[in-house]
């Protein structure tokens, strides 16, 4: 009955100090430690994660490091942000290394069978400072500069074996061909890139997010961005959201984007692989890894124009969604259901082109049947389910029919909350 019993009587009694932010510890990610021995010698890797922050979490450091392979695979991160002005920023160094590899089987001169591996290594690091200030709860503007070398380097490794079935080890050759610029062996040259990057968006965002999608409100983004120095182009993002709720607890969901790379060399071979449609969270049914070799009716120009045709420098996007909380509709444990479970039924459409210079007017160019040729737009529509697993992740389990394809059904799986 009394709010101010026990209370004291004044705070004369209580010291104030000015407040020294201190970083401390908050979690590790799960520390991984491997260790393979084989015929060809003994590997070691692993890493972790460590997040700090002060006692108000205004000031935040997040590191990691990664080893594999060699000292040159080692991955490394260290980033700091500051959130305690109106205007956040933070500031971010790391490197990351890229391994891939090319495989053969033969024989050399002397008779012993050789497999061979081309071990190709492309490391990014990167230095970058980033802020974000904004206007009201709803929107901000963000921006990035940064800085980056990338640099490419590749590996022959020839293990020779005595019988031809590659059982009995003789030895082992490795020969360096640093970025193949001066071998003796074609693997095409690849100079180091050094690249300076800036961006700026334009974000609105009042949104309701549901158990996993948003359900009310709307969001878009408006971004600028520019790369320059080994490469020159410009690239910029127009993606448009909004959800309404016709009818409690089922939501009308749209998305209109758009993306593209613009400039001397916004279609260049060193920009590595063209935008693909078929990427997770665009068109669905078109997933780089679901095309079957009955599908791809080779033709002078392309190993498959089915799939190449979702290959270009600029992409448009348009998605429908209607999404709703099967459990919910009857009223099992509330509007939404007592389990993070929702249901849906989609329609996706999309578009890739090239525009006109770099390497779509460039027969040459290794990565020509990707951007060159005429392009057509893409549809799909199916049903599905997302669930909530415990807070983590959201899984997305889809039935697709794409419209565009000779195998036109499709079950999909996707980790990714609905856009």
């Amino acid at each position: 009955r009394n709010a101010f019993y026990g209370l004291p009587t004044d705070t004369c009694g209580f010291r104030e100090a000015p407040c020294h932010a201190t970083l401390g510890l908050d979690y590790v990610s799960q520390p991984s430690l491997a260790v393979g021995c084989i015929s060809f010698g003994t590997s070691l890797g692993g890493g972790a994660s460590l997040f700090w922050s002060d006692e108000l979490g205004g000031h935040q450091l997040a590191t990691a490091l990664q080893v594999q392979g060699s000292a040159r695979d080692i991955a490394g991160l260290v980033s700091y942000t500051n959130t305690y002005h109106r205007l956040n920023w933070g500031a971010a160094v790391q490197q990351i290394p890229y391994l891939y590899a090319q495989y053969g089987l033969g024989t050399d001169s002397t008779g012993a069978y050789v497999a061979q591996t081309l071990l190709f290594r492309q490391t990014v690091r990167n230095a970058s400072w980033g802020f974000s200030y904004p206007f009201s709860r709803v929107q901000r503007i963000e921006g990035t500069v940064g800085y980056s070398n990338i640099t490419f380097n590749a590996q022959l490794i020839n293990d020779r074996f005595a019988d031809p079935y590659y059982s009995y080890f003789l030895d082992e050759t490795k020969t360096n061909l640093g970025n193949g610029c001066n071998t003796p062996i074609n693997i095409g040259c690849y100079p180091a890139l050094n690249l300076g990057q800036g961006s700026m968006a334009l974000v609105y965002d009042n949104s309701f997010f549901g158990y996993t999608s948003p359900i009310l409100g709307q969001r878009y983004r408006i971004e600028l961005g520019t790369t320059q120095g080994s490469l020159g182009f410009e690239t910029g993002l127009a993606d448009f959201r909004k959800y309404f709720m016709p009818v409690r607890p089922i939501t009308l969901a749209f998305r209109a984007m758009t993306y593209g790379r613009y400039g001397t060399d916004a279609q260049s071979d060193r920009l590595g692989y063209p935008i693909y449609l078929g990427m997770d969270g665009l068109v669905r049914g078109y997933g780089y890894n679901s095309w079957d070799i009955s599908e791809c009716q080779r033709n002078a120009s392309s190993p498959c124009p089915a799939e190449t045709n979702l290959f270009g420098s600029r992409i448009v996007v348009a998605n429908a969604e209607l999404r709703f909380p099967p459990l919910g509709l009857f009223g099992a444990g509330g509007p939404f259901g007592f389990l993070p479970i929702e249901m849906f039924f989609f329609g996706d459409g999309g578009y890739a082109w090239s525009g006109n210079s770099g390497a779509a007017s460039d027969s040459t160019s290794q990565l020509h049947v990707y951007y060159a040729g005429d392009r057509k737009p893409v549809f799909s529509a199916g049903g599905g389910l997302r669930l909530n697993l415990l807070g983590f992740a959201v899984l997305e389990i889809a039935e697709v029919h794409a419209f565009n394809r000779l195998n036109a059904n499709h079950l999909q799986f996707t980790f990714l909350p609905g856009f």
